[in-house]
Order: structure tokens, then C-alpha cells, then sequence
């Protein structure tokens, strides 16, 4: 069968409340276990959401670390979603192209400060092309940011976006998820486990979970 892969999802405890922090706890919620990363799985996980807590046809607002599959199912079921990407995640992305197409580190600086800094509305986008443009070393990447990742950004990562989802300080990322599946690399050792073996340590994390 191969390696098989795991997308959580995870949620705050709204009834629980850190006295330090003053935040819910983040809690594991339903696991996909799946042989690729495509719709149709994802799929499965939509929509055993939807029937085992019918509130979830009135979601709103999605948050995620960009993965194709996850985002394309939910999007299909609800039509009017609004989408949130994990900015960290995307900057990750960007800067491993921007090395990888060899750009020296002072430009890559002053990229990541045109695409991740300070942005007003879709301004972003006509203030690069005219940035970009007159640095030759940039030209490369100028044109595989125009073609796959600008609109991206536009629609789901700049932070008149993620105001309306209420994050009104600061831009989304998944640090809660990234918090979860810490949980689940120490829970099997991040070593590969057989399914049954799976399945038993995450009921065990979850009864823990419950228990505190």
C-alpha cells in the first residue's frame, strides 16, 4: 500500500480557557488518512464533517496552509467561503523558489519585504511589476510570481483579507495546526506506524486530551 498520509483538523475548545494566556486550548478533531493528496479525499472529509455536525454548512471562513486538495473540496461545498493562507507557509514556499532560481541573498531580502511587508489593497501587484522590472535579477522570478502566485495573495493572504475574517492585528497562520501536528509526531515517535497501530495512539491522545 505504501506510505499513507494525515491531514487533521483541529479546533479550540471554546469552553476552556488558559488563565495565563487567556486562549482555548487547541484540541484534535477528525483525522483524513489517505494514500494522495487529491479532491476526492479531501471530499470525504468535507462531508463527514457536514453530517455528523450539521452546523458546519454555515462555514465561513477557511484556514489553511495552501495544500490544492483540502482547499478545492471545501470550496466546492461552500460556494461563498472566504479562504485564508497560512502566510508563513507561503513565504516558506516563495523563498525556497527565490533560492532555488539562485537570486542573490540581498535581492531576496528586498523581495520578500515587496511581497510580505508593508501592502495596501491590490496595490501589491502594480507596485512589484514596477519594482521588479528594474532590477534584472528579479526578472526570472517576477515572471513565475505573475503566473501562480500573485492572485493567490491578492485573494487569501494580504491583510484586508484576513481583517474581514477578523484577524484585525495581524495576518492568519497555522501555528494551531502546526501545534497539532506536533502532537501527533510525539505521539509515534515520528516513526511510520502500521494503520491499526495509528489508529490506537491517536484515540489515546484524544481520551488524554479530554481528560485535561
Amino acid at each position: 500500500m505504501g506510505l499513507l498520509s494525515v491531514t487533521p483538523i483541529q479546533y479550540k475548545h471554546l469552553l476552556l480557557v488558559n488563565r495565563e494566556s487567556g486562549k482555548s486550548p487547541v484540541m484534535v478533531g477528525p483525522l483524513l488518512v489517505k494514500q494522495k493528496k487529491e479532491k476526492l479525499y479531501s471530499k470525504l472529509l468535507v462531508d463527514f464533517l457536514v453530517d455528523q455536525e450539521p452546523r458546519v454548512k454555515n462555514l465561513c471562513t477557511l484556514e489553511t496552509d495552501g495544500e490544492t486538495a483540502i482547499f478545492l473540496a471545501f470550496k466546492e461545498r461552500f460556494v461563498f467561503l472566504l479562504v485564508l493562507f497560512c502566510a508563513i507557509h507561503l513565504r516558506r514556499y516563495v523563498t525556497g523558489k527565490i533560492v532555488a532560481l539562485g537570486i542573490e541573498e540581498s535581492e531576496t531580502r528586498e523581495i520578500c519585504a515587496d511581497i510580505f511587508g508593508v501592502q495596501v489593497g491590490t496595490q501589491l501587484k502594480e507596485r512589484i511589476i514596477e519594482v521588479w522590472e528594474t532590477r534584472s535579477g528579479d526578472k526570472e522570478f517576477h515572471l513565475w510570481f505573475q503566473r501562480y502566485k500573485v492572485d493567490v495573495i491578492l485573494r487569501h493572504v494580504l491583510k484586508p483579507v484576513h481583517q474581514k475574517a477578523g484577524f484585525v492585528h495581524k495576518n492568519f497562520t497555522t501555528n494551531c495546526v502546526d501545534c497539532v501536528n506536533s502532537m501527533l509526531s510525539d505521539k509515534t515517535d515520528q516513526q511510520p506506524h502500521q494503520l491499526p497501530n495509528f489508529e490506537m495512539k491517536m484515540r489515546q491522545l484524544s481520551q488524554r486530551q479530554r481528560r485535561n
